[in-house]
């Protein structure tokens, strides 16, 4: 964004998805979704081995803890 001109938040909002040390300590700060990762690894991880084992995959949704916005530095509110 700074090459191209732009400013952040005011020519241009940034979010990510995940919280790292990096994104709070970025500038400007990033607002982040704050995804429970750890959970997603353990259920990707079971699934893993249960297909290995010769199970059917099946789709799941990692909603606990449920994902959270963490507003930062790098979003601005909507423009009329």
């Amino acid at each position: 964004a700074i090459r191209s001109g732009r400013r952040i938040p005011e020519d241009l909002s940034v979010v990510t998805v995940q919280d790292t040390w990096a994104a709070a300590i970025s500038n400007p700060p990033l607002t982040v979704v704050r995804m429970p990762m750890r959970r997603a690894g353990e259920i990707a991880a079971e699934s893993l081995l249960e297909r290995l084992s010769g199970k059917d995959s099946v789709d799941v949704v990692v909603d606990d803890p449920a994902p959270e916005l963490v507003v930062r530095a790098s979003t601005a509110p909507l423009s009329s």
